[in-house]
């Protein structure tokens, strides 16, 4: 029986999990796999993407729509320099029903927390992101508006890190 993941055969997965030789735990296509490597398969799974060089500039708008998958715990879209320098964490939290906020410049700044919670696992959502030198502005699913300060202080962005139980369909910047 042939198992599939993402489009790839589990065979072909196993092999990026590091998968070697017989280890105890689980057993799928003739080989065993241990918890670690099961959770590098779980990983595989989860979105996991950058854009790098792009030009996200004060007064644009960034639209992100996508679809969390079934049993979603969290997802996040950070925006800023790179990956040790975002300005913006975006980050509902199904465990608790909340979007975190926060920036990293050369460690987390103070959270912010989001009590309105539109996301829904399963579900499609649409959000739009803009900002200026002194705050992002975010439009949630269902309209609503939350803000979140702009740390940085910048005016352009180039990088955008996505990563976690969701599937994005489009980003688009005008």
């Amino acid at each position: 029986m042939n198992y599939f993941l993402n489009g790839l055969p589990y065979s072909a997965l196993l092999l990026l999990a590091g998968v070697s030789g017989p280890t105890p735990w689980v057993y799928n296509e003739g080989r065993q796999v241990n918890e670690t490597q099961l959770l590098r398969l779980h990983q595989l799974n989860k979105m996991v993407f950058t854009i790098k060089d792009m030009s996200f500039k004060a007064g644009m708008e960034m639209k992100v729509s996508g679809k969390i998958k079934p049993g979603c715990e969290a997802f996040s879209i950070n925006i800023g320099h790179n990956d040790d320098a975002i300005a913006l964490h975006f980050n509902p939290r199904f465990s608790s029903n909340v979007i975190v906020c926060n920036s990293n410049q050369g460690g987390w700044g103070a959270e912010h927390q989001e009590p309105c919670f539109p996301f829904q696992q399963g579900e499609e959502f649409k959000l739009t992101i803009s900002f200026n030198n002194d705050t992002f502005y975010i439009k949630l699913p269902e309209g609503t508006m939350m803000s979140f300060p702009n740390r940085f202080g910048d005016d352009v962005f180039k990088h955008v890190h996505v990563t976690g139980d969701v599937k994005i369909s489009s980003i688009k910047v005008n």
